[in-house]
């Protein structure tokens, strides 16, 4: 058979973008946050003198972050000549830069994009056991996922509420120590009030967004998870302003790490229970990361779950993950073929469609869950989850309920660099079903409610009430 330049073209054009959805990183913000804060705060690199060698590991650095922006962002055109400027302005400094000073340098340059999912990560990653040295540059070996983490987890998250970070989740292993609702004053012995000042002080919208949520995803990033070898003590003030430092307990079983490809592994939670009495229960499932593995721990509770009148479904602090994982999960909640969304580039569309799961690993039929939907976000509900969340609420298949997600929705990939930081870039635009775009704006609740201290003091989950409430009055 003859081909076509035409054919020969699209085929090309089918196996890159083949190629995308394979390795495509949505929402690595856990550990962005993490580094551009906390990072540029002080905290991970020591300043040396630059050498002449160090000199040209930097400009081949500084090369490869503005090259790759030129070639790949979706949406060069419209800052094509601020980005040529921008290396006119920043090289020179480069050559004389540290690491941690390149990096800041970097992200500075990348603020000219004014898109999220643009940002120089350094090296890091939860770690494992006897994969230190792989830790550090980023690898993790296929045998490490599913051991134990050097990392564990504490079941603790905070939010940002006010003019104040304030605890907002707090597992039953911390239970008598923390409450929900108490000032994190500090963390080790990084203060956070000038870190908060400098977020809040930032007059332009979208600049502060993304600065408020690697602030939240930072905090969260280094409370959540403690360090078996150096835990980290946490200054508190509780319900009375008065002071309290702790040290977290950690709960090791309830954390795996998943790997995805070459890239720094993922630290994945997943719980499903199920609320109120057994014949009129409600569902749950709460994650924290969209992974494969979503869904071989989803399937062994899915029937107890679809046995259930209603489901809800918490992604609140879920920060995203890998984009395809979100259509196997919609099949299980949708009777017929249906449009999530579409990554969008000069030379191609990728079609994010769900079709409905009626036939089950064993070959027995199954039925696609047909109840009432709950979906609970907030500030920390990005990427993957705010992809999902628009996709099914543009269907009508759920009610979306809590705070106005973060509006940093791209396809993004991660890009090793020559002085061993990464470069996450995005490389397509993306919209829901109905054509809406999500970046910079996110998906807005059916139902607002934004958490205060007062009512987490009082232990009150208002979006779960809610959720509750509204899923219990639709039968």
């Amino acid at each position: 058979m003859t081909l076509s330049p035409h054919d020969l073209a699209s085929r090309a054009v089918q196996q890159r973008w083949r190629l995308i959805r394979q390795h495509t990183l949505i929402g690595w913000m856990l550990v962005a946050g993490q580094a551009v804060v906390f990072a540029q705060a002080g905290q991970a690199d020591v300043q040396q003198p630059v050498d002449s060698a160090e000199t040209s590991v930097q400009l081949q650095t500084f090369d490869a972050v503005w090259n790759q922006v030129r070639e790949q962002y979706f949406d060069y055109s419209r800052i094509e000549q601020d980005w040529l400027s921008a290396r006119e302005t920043w090289r020179p400094q480069a050559a004389g830069a540290s690491r941690a000073e390149l990096r800041g340098l970097l992200n500075d340059m990348l603020e000219v994009v004014g898109e999220s999912h643009f940002i120089v990560l350094p090296p890091t990653q939860i770690t494992i056991p006897g994969n230190e040295d792989n830790a550090a540059s980023g690898a993790v070996a296929d045998e490490a996922q599913g051991s134990e983490p050097a990392d564990q987890p504490t079941g603790l998250g905070v939010r940002l509420i006010d003019d104040a970070l304030v605890i907002d989740r707090v597992a039953e292993i911390n239970a008598e120590q923390i409450q929900p609702g108490w000032l994190l004053v500090a963390i080790g012995d990084q203060v956070l009030q000038p870190l908060i000042e400098e977020t809040l002080d930032i007059t332009e919208p979208a600049a502060r967004k993304r600065a408020t949520l690697y602030l939240e995803a930072s905090a969260n990033a280094l409370i959540a998870y403690q360090s078996a070898d150096e835990p980290v003590t946490l200054t508190l003030l509780d319900a009375d302003y008065e002071e309290r430092i702790v040290t977290p307990n950690t709960d090791p079983e309830s954390l795996n790490i998943v790997q995805i490809g070459n890239l720094p592994g993922l630290a994945f939670q997943y719980r499903a229970d199920t609320l109120g009495e057994p014949e009129s229960c409600i569902g749950r499932i709460t994650f924290t990361s969209w992974v494969p593995e979503l869904m071989e721990r989803f399937l062994e509770n899915r029937d107890a779950l679809f046995a259930c009148r209603g489901l809800i479904i918490d992604l609140r602090g879920n920060l995203g993950g890998v984009l395809t994982t979100m259509m196997p999960l919609t099949s299980h909640l949708v009777d017929e073929v249906v449009l999530l969304g579409q990554l969008k580039r000069e030379d191609g569309r990728i079609d994010f469609r769900a079709f409905p799961r009626t036939v089950a690993d064993d070959g027995s039929r199954i039925t696609p869950f047909d109840g009432p939907v709950a979906i609970l976000i907030d500030s920390l509900s990005a990427s993957t989850s705010e992809m999902f969340s628009a996709g099914v609420q543009s269907l009508g298949r759920a009610r979306i309920f809590g705070s106005q997600s973060p509006g940093m929705a791209l396809p993004a990939q991660m890009l090793p660099l020559p002085n061993g930081d990464r470069l996450m870039y995005a490389f397509a635009d993306y919209i829901d079903g109905q054509g809406r775009r999500i970046e910079g704006i996110g998906v807005v609740p059916d139902q607002p409610i934004n958490p205060t201290r007062a009512e987490l003091l009082e232990g009150d989950d208002l979006p779960l009430e809610a959720a509750i409430k509204w899923i219990q009055a639709s039968q």
